[in-house]
């Protein structure tokens, strides 16, 4: 379920995860690639991290960590980078590679978890 941009904002839309209007460009569902679903398929599954190093993402500080062959969903990933953020350990970098293409990317730059808001924020 989505709300349209701008002037539409009122209208509310229903989609199974399978309608091609929000599905990558591989193909890939939404519930395959949340945070929830690297999460569940990544940290809970069979395959260990290797620590790769730490980076920066607006002042934060990141883990990159790399897991290889664990994605189940699409064969020809072969490798996939993740960057946990070390103070609240989200998930703010996720990259799929097939070989030494990336075919997935997303970065999270700049979100604030439990961010404060007011009723002005909720008008629409």
């Amino acid at each position: 379920t989505a709300r349209a941009a701008g002037a539409l904002g009122i209208v509310k839309v229903n989609a199974p995860m399978t309608d091609k209007r929000i599905l990558t460009r591989r193909g890939y569902r939404l519930d395959q690639i949340d945070v929830f679903a690297i999460a569940n398929r990544l940290l809970n599954g069979k395959v260990e991290p290797k620590v790769l190093g730490k980076t920066q993402v607006n002042g934060r500080n990141i883990a990159i960590l790399e897991f290889t062959n664990a994605n189940d969903f699409d064969k020809e990933v072969t490798r996939e980078l993740l960057g946990i953020d070390m103070e609240d350990y989200f998930v703010r970098i996720h990259e799929m590679y097939a070989g030494p293409e990336l075919v997935f990317s997303l970065k999270l730059e700049n979100l604030q978890l439990n961010a404060p808001i007011s009723a002005q924020d909720l008008e629409i």
